[in-house]
């Protein structure tokens, strides 16, 4: 039986820009997070005033609660290394060149993905978000796009455009973030062109502010589209 159309709107701003959305967000993962047992890295909110990150949230129309959320982290002017990147260096030094490698033609990468629970089974937050990270970033002007995924968002990762970085880790493997979970290292090693791109995403990045119906799973949905940044 297909379920009623649900309204949610997708939308994107600059961390800088938008404090309140950020302790939101920050609110939310961390609760996901702690269901699991994990701490959060990122407990100082240094993140909040950071000008190379990028905030990408799902609300629902109904009452603007946030229920997934995701981070662009894109490499700045002083070339920082990604989160990614300090997290695993210990595990893998080798993830040191190839980052090194792919900052030359500016890099960013898709972190801390979450999904509310009320959601999270229904895969909503994790195929919007991602088709909507990597359709922004693109539209940004980054060249190459990493994440670590978790199992259960493999699946989802390879069909937005992703593919195992196997060059690091066990065949692109880690055990990550505690030794009982295995992240997955993958990438898009080039966002333009994207020849791997479906139509979806090319049309969310040539007009970042439209609506449309998304059908996931067997839910049947009234998406809303703002990825217009101001930087943008």
């Amino acid at each position: 039986m297909t379920a009623g159309k649900e309204k949610i709107y997708i939308g994107a701003c600059l961390a800088v820009d938008n404090l309140e959305l950020c302790q939101k967000f920050a609110a939310g993962h961390e609760n996901v997070l702690a269901a699991i047992r994990i701490t959060v890295s990122s407990a100082p909110k240094g993140w909040f005033t950071d000008p190379n990150l990028v905030v990408v949230t799902v609300h629902r129309e109904s009452n603007r609660q946030i229920v997934p959320g995701v981070i662009i982290y894109m490499t700045g002017e002083g070339a920082n290394p990604l989160p990614f990147v300090a997290a695993i260096s210990s595990i893998d030094p080798r993830i040191n060149i190839l980052w090194q490698e792919h900052a030359l033609n500016r890099t960013a990468e898709l972190r801390a993905p979450w999904n509310a629970e009320e959601v999270a089974h229904r895969r909503i937050g994790s195929y919007c978000m991602t088709s909507a990270g990597v359709a922004l970033a693109s539209k940004i002007g980054i060249g190459s796009l990493f994440a670590l995924c978790a199992r259960h968002s493999y699946q989802i990762s390879v069909e937005k455009c992703f593919e195992i970085q196997s060059s690091i880790g066990y065949d692109g493997k880690f055990y990550y973030p505690r030794l009982n979970l295995i992240a997955t290292a993958i990438v898009i090693r080039e966002l333009d062109p994207l020849p791997t791109a479906t139509d979806r995403e090319y049309e969310i990045r040539q007009n970042p502010r439209q609506m449309g119906a998304e059908a996931v799973n067997q839910y049947q949905l009234e998406v809303s589209f703002d990825l217009k940044l101001n930087a943008a």
